[in-house]
């Protein structure tokens, strides 16, 4: 009975530092994630692939997709972007990804379609702009408002723009280095 209680009381000071051993791995968790997560939105707001990233970070393929479904603002360009305009973004990278020679990825006539879509993303944003512009009739706190969403507006459109060029710029750089690459290997 007494040995049956000593190893009760010795089973119960291992269970306390294992507690607080869990505890203290969970938070390096949640401490890695604070900066993982702010890394991956930077990389992938500067255009780089999943397999880029995942080289970078040295994450696992399913944390990498854990984070991106869980953060919205790692789904760039898409939050910038309405249903008409992801579907024409969708559509523009795909041909970039199916065209066969450089010549084809460069083409002059893609390339307007390309900047006419960002040109018309931008002109949208314009818009929302102007429906935000103060009125002579507002009182002091809307017009501060207004003007504060008309800021936020501004940068939402300002990233638009340069997450946009940068992910465009950087397909066609894949693409073109791939079919080097194949070229090269021939």
């Amino acid at each position: 009975m007494l040995c049956q209680e000593q190893c009760i009381e010795d089973f119960h000071n291992l269970i306390k530092p294992q507690g607080h051993l869990v505890e203290q791995l969970n938070q390096l968790i949640t401490e890695k994630e604070e900066h993982t997560i702010p890394t991956i939105r930077k990389l992938i707001e500067h255009g780089l692939s999943r397999d880029e990233i995942l080289d970078i970070t040295n994450i696992s393929s399913e944390e990498f997709d854990r984070i991106v479904s869980k953060d919205r603002r790692c789904q760039l360009p898409y939050i910038y972007l309405n249903d008409e305009e992801s579907k024409e973004f969708e559509k523009l990278l795909e041909d970039i990804h199916q065209s066969k020679d450089i010549y084809e990825r460069i083409d002059v006539e893609k390339e307007r379609e390309r900047i006419k879509f960002i040109h018309g993303v931008l002109l949208r944003y314009q818009k929302e702009m102007d429906l935000l512009s103060p009125q002579e009739n507002e009182d002091s706190s809307e017009k501060i408002m207004k003007y504060l969403e008309r800021a936020v507006k501004n940068e939402q459109a300002k990233s638009a723009y340069y997450s946009l060029v940068r992910i465009f710029g950087n397909e066609i750089k894949r693409k073109r280095e791939e079919v080097l690459i194949k070229v090269s290997d021939d």
